[in-house]
């Protein structure tokens, strides 16, 4: 008994290695997209857990974590997506197998020798391919954290991250082994061979009404969220909303609008009954039947691909201005009060100024008074924020200064009215001509304030007022709800002074900081080279998980791409015969098939480039968060990026086509 165990098991040894070869081109390329994947998670992981990045980069572990997350919801999807894929085209395989007296539980046996064949391999592969591509990663990241000193000596090999990313692959092949275990023991031999040869039938107009009815309502509802004016925080609440939307509408106009096209189309006799459409609208009607939810899928992948690939671009070109706009001097200090209105601040940071001069070289101290207020927008109407809440959608952080300070600072003479205010921001107010200030009506003189010390925000607004007078009566009603003249609250007002050292060699005037913040505990004393340190680890952080969720949507992309190219394969093989055996032209069946196929790739490319298109609004708002404004700069990088992708794609085109010509002559 024993011994035929033994002889059962070497057989289905044999068995799984024959179907490898066999399969090969299924097989060898659903191996390596999910061996890249597993390979980025791994590199992922390694990151997080690196100890140079942990020490000098406090902010990165969490985006990397969070990239982490969204990565591997991307692969289950994929993997589940390619698994049953093959697992289609393996039906008729076990059916026979069945039929010629083999058991299932056989059958499981060999789909559990696969599972560990392709465990293996693809553990192997995630790994060394990992831990490579993962020493690129890691300077690459220091590249774009502008960390020029890193070597590679502290980028070890992680035991710690490959023992999760082997946790989380076993735990998918687990996964995947039971699926495809249920789906076996729920049929019959007949009824996988059936299964085979089965294709999709037409949905009844009551079901294509409804799914297009749906389909429209919610396209409609996902561009009015990304199309509604809202704030940054607002962007943020709605863009998982309108992402639920996309989705769902274009699962259900594929299903249901492309084909009643279609068949509009083929009403058209005169269009249809021409020799060069004629073959490839019916062949159109058939594939899109049968590949709408595959369309559906590319297009959310060439949607999602362009959008965040558009961002990373952008937020890498845009960053060194960012910082320059953000922090004009080298050294900022901010002291609580007012030193025009108080003698005691002005004697502080003249003191200060004093202490300065006595241990450095500076060029000139630039004196800002400004107050920063969180209110209610709405329209051209700003309101006292009662809750000081400013993580709620239609709350803005406002900030506002004197007009001799921006004139002083920025070496302009820049003049205003009585009864108006100069504004500069990020939001919809900057294209008002008049603005309410808790019932106080002011006309609207717009201005740049880059050079300025004055923070451009996401979300921010910032207000010069044309005297000490305005500037009192602007921030008592914003941060006390009162009408008054007077100088407001110590706390509600801030003075900042700026200054440059006249001196390439700041590391003794930087040991002194915690001194002098010592000394004046009312200082907080900031860097611009800490600060765009920080800045550097938000944006690099972002740009580089950007580009590594990018690249999985890419995998995603082909794999989805290549997949649906072998399934129709197989299925026009006979079609393919058939005109031959009819006595069309081998000419003309060519022509078709490349009709059909360029329409089936272009649409997903145009859909998604117009979904991104719409999106631009939504993208930009979010552009703030980190910083990058202008419209220039996103739609140079969007272009760009579109025309690399157009180019990747067409080769991903011209690669799987090839495959399916091969394939459809056997």
């Amino acid at each position: 008994m024993k011994e035929v165990n033994d002889l059962t098991f070497k057989m289905l040894v044999m068995m799984t290695t024959r179907q490898f070869k066999a399969q090969r081109h299924m097989i060898i390329p659903y191996m390596l997209a999910l061996s890249a994947m597993f390979g980025m998670e791994f590199i992922l992981l390694s990151l997080g857990f690196n100890d140079d990045v942990r020490r000098h980069h406090s902010v990165l572990p969490y985006f990397i974590y969070i990239g982490n997350a969204f990565m591997s919801i991307f692969i289950v999807i994929f993997v589940l997506y390619a698994n049953r894929f093959v697992m289609r085209h393996r039906q008729h395989e076990f059916a026979l197998n069945m039929i010629l007296g083999m058991e299932k539980k056989h059958i499981r046996v060999l789909l559990f020798i696969e599972a560990i064949y392709q465990t293996f391999v693809i553990a192997l592969l995630s790994i060394i391919g990992g831990y490579l591509f993962g020493a690129i990663s890691f300077m690459l990241l220091n590249k774009l954290m502008k960390q020029t000193t890193t070597r590679l000596i502290i980028y070890p090999f992680d035991i710690t991250a490959m023992s999760y990313m082997l946790v989380v692959l076993i735990g998918t092949m687990i996964l995947l082994f039971i699926i495809n275990n249920v789906r076996l023991t729920m049929q019959s031999p007949i009824e996988l061979i059936q299964a085979q040869h089965k294709r999709e039938k037409p949905l009844s107009k009551f079901v294509t009404f409804i799914l297009l009815l749906i389909g429209l309502l919610t396209l409609g509802l996902s561009y009015y969220s990304v199309l509604e004016p809202k704030t940054l925080l607002g962007s943020f609440n709605r863009i998982f909303i309108a992402i639920i939307y996309l989705i769902i509408s274009m699962y259900c106009l594929f299903l249901s609008l492309m084909p009643l096209i279609l068949q509009v189309l083929q009403r058209y006799k005169r269009l249809y009954y021409q020799q060069k459409y004629f073959f490839t609208l019916s062949g159109l009607v058939v594939r899109m039947r049968s590949n709408a939810v595959s369309l559906a899928s590319m297009t959310l992948l060439c949607t999602f691909l362009l959008a965040t690939l558009s961002m990373c671009v952008a937020a890498y070109r845009g960053v060194e201005d960012r910082i320059d706009s953000l922090m004009t001097n080298q050294y900022r200090v901010d002291f609580l009060g007012d030193m025009y209105q108080s003698e005691k601040i002005k004697d502080t940071v003249t003191r200060f100024e004093q202490d300065v001069r006595k241990k450095a070289k500076v060029d000139q101290f630039k004196p800002i008074v400004s107050s920063i207020q969180d209110v209610k927008v709405n329209e051209a109407t700003i309101e006292y924020n009662q809750q000081k809440n400013v993580y709620k959608n239609g709350i803005s952080r406002f900030t506002i200064a004197q007009l001799s300070d921006f004139n002083r600072f920025t070496k302009q003479q820049i003049t205003l009215k009585d009864n108006e205010i100069a504004i500069d921001g990020m939001g919809p107010l900057i294209k008002k001509k008049k603005l309410t200030i808790a019932g106080h009506t002011y006309q609207v003189k717009h201005v740049k304030l880059n050079g300025f010390g004055i923070n451009r925000i996401a979300d921010g607004y910032n207000i010069i007022a044309k005297n000490e007078r305005q500037f009192n009566s602007i921030v008592n009603l914003l941060a006390k709800n009162k009408q008054s003249y007077h100088a407001p609250a110590t706390e509600d007002v801030t003075t900042s002074i700026e200054f440059n050292l006249l001196t390439d060699n700041k590391s003794q005037f930087n040991q002194m900081i915690p001194k002098l913040e010592h000394k004046y505990k009312n200082a907080t004393i900031q860097r611009k080279d800490e600060f765009a340190n920080i800045f550097y680890q938000v944006n690099g952080g972002l740009v580089f998980i950007g580009i590594v969720v990018s690249i999985i949507l890419l995998i995603g992309t082909f794999l989805m791409m290549y997949f649906k190219q072998i399934a129709e394969g197989y299925e026009d093989r006979e079609d393919f015969r058939t005109m031959q055996q009819l006595g069309i032209e081998d000419k003309r069946i060519q022509q078709t098939i490349q009709q059909q196929m360029r329409y089936i790739f272009i649409v997903p490319l145009i859909v998604g480039t117009f979904h991104t298109l719409i999106a631009y609004r939504l993208i930009k708002q979010l552009m703030t968060g980190i910083g990058i404004e202008g419209w220039d700069l996103f739609a140079t990088s969007y272009v760009a990026v579109l025309v690399v992708f157009v180019g990747i794609y067409g080769i991903i085109y011209r690669i799987t086509s090839k495959i399916y010509y091969k394939m459809i002559k056997i």
